[in-house]
């Protein structure tokens, strides 16, 4: 004869015994209820567990019994253990989310990747707290990542960095998962068309970012040879030749910028640097004019809002001046250059209170970018510093 599994067994013991029976086993079960909870309260995990177990055995529907049971079990690191009861408990209220989290977690640790990651992905989208919200999403990278699905694992870390934008370890993970999808789009990229211009054109992001603006320079040419409208080459080339020492390449960014512009007229960038190099050449009408054709297309442009604002001041126009600078910082207080124009502009306006505050703000946003950059410098090599003032 085949024999029930023990809590079949006593729920078939159960449904024979006389009511006076059943109504004491029922207070046995509430008396274990209440040991177990009393345990907890004093912290004896283990004796609240053996309660709680006594509990699941006679009654496998009650949630209660399943998820503290499985929770002791998976924080006592007995994850194999502690999947059934959370899976149990999870079947009568599928909408626990931590316990379903827990699911996931046991299940990895006990080995089961794949039912893990189902369960944690399940589980992601319905946890508010912001600690198991971020251990599960973090495990699922992991998961999505060895298993070589870099798309979800963008998702997943996306979705944390929009909930958690100043996480270190969510910030990293988001650093590794965004650096492997650049990687393999790479290594795409070269097998399918290594000799295209949108390969010279990737070449030459990884030189720049390397500091070798020579070789950048000759990919960007190739570039353009291969395709004269490729999108964005005319800009970063001639962003390149902008920023050169050399006045020969210098020379031939405006023409570069006029073709950018060509290639996309709906584009507020090539207008905005056209203005930068009217405002260099001390042309004031057509350096406002361009930043005003750039606002038009893009009013949220800060570079053209900063450069116009200037611009006006350098005209006599300081009042016109105001208003774009205090809409750039209301958008981004931390604009440095912003803070630094402002400051100037109250000296101009008489109103030196004002030009205090915006100095002391202004000093206190570049020794924290200073800062920033001297980290990112050092881990590439190079203790140059730039005086954001200047752009």
């Amino acid at each position: 004869m085949t024999r029930l599994p023990l809590h079949i067994a006593a729920l078939v013991c159960l449904s024979t015994l006389p009511p006076m029976r059943l109504a004491a086993q029922t207070t046995d079960l509430a008396e274990h209820e209440r040991k177990a909870r009393e345990f907890l309260q004093q912290r004896q995990p283990e004796l609240a567990r053996k309660e709680f177990a006594i509990v699941a055995e006679a009654q496998p529907a009650n949630l209660d019994a399943q998820a503290n049971l499985g929770v002791l079990l998976y924080f006592d690191g007995q994850y194999q253990e502690a999947i059934p009861h959370l899976r149990a408990a999870i079947a009568l209220d599928s909408k626990q989310a931590k316990l379903q989290a827990l699911l996931g977690f046991s299940e990895r640790r006990a080995g089961d990747t794949a039912s893990a990651r189902t369960d944690l992905k399940a589980a992601l989208s319905g946890l508010t707290e912001d600690k198991i919200r971020k251990q599960t999403g973090l495990e699922l990278v992991e998961m999505d990542t060895a298993a070589g699905d870099l798309p979800a694992a963008a998702a997943v870390v996306s979705d944390l960095k929009t909930a958690m934008p100043t996480d270190p370890e969510v910030l990293y993970a988001a650093y590794r998962v965004y650096t492997d999808l650049a990687g393999e789009a790479m290594l795409d990229l070269s097998l399918a068309a290594p000799d295209s211009a949108q390969m010279h054109q990737a070449i030459a992001h990884e030189l720049v970012k390397a500091r070798d603006n020579a070789a950048a320079l000759t990919n960007l040419r190739a570039a353009i040879a291969l395709d004269p409208h490729l999108p964005g080459a005319h800009f970063e080339l001639a962003e390149l030749l902008a920023a050169s020492s050399s006045p020969q390449l210098k020379q031939e960014a405006p023409s570069q910028y006029e073709l950018a512009l060509a290639d996309n007229p709906r584009d507020d960038k090539p207008l905005t640097r056209l203005g930068d190099l009217a405002a260099d050449q001390g042309d004031h009408t057509a350096a406002i004019a361009r930043y005003r054709q750039a606002l038009a297309l893009q009013p949220d442009s800060a570079d053209a809002a900063i450069g116009l604002a200037h611009e006006l001041v350098e005209s006599g126009q300081p009042d016109a001046a105001l208003p774009l600078l205090l809409a750039v910082i209301k958008a981004d207080p931390t604009n440095v250059l912003a803070h630094f124009r402002l400051s100037g502009l109250y000296r101009r306006l008489h109103r030196p209170d004002e030009a205090k505050r915006e100095v002391a703000e202004y000093e206190h946003l570049k020794a924290t970018r200073e800062k920033l950059r001297g980290v990112y410098y050092s881990l590439r090599g190079n203790s140059t510093q730039v005086d954001e003032t200047k752009n």
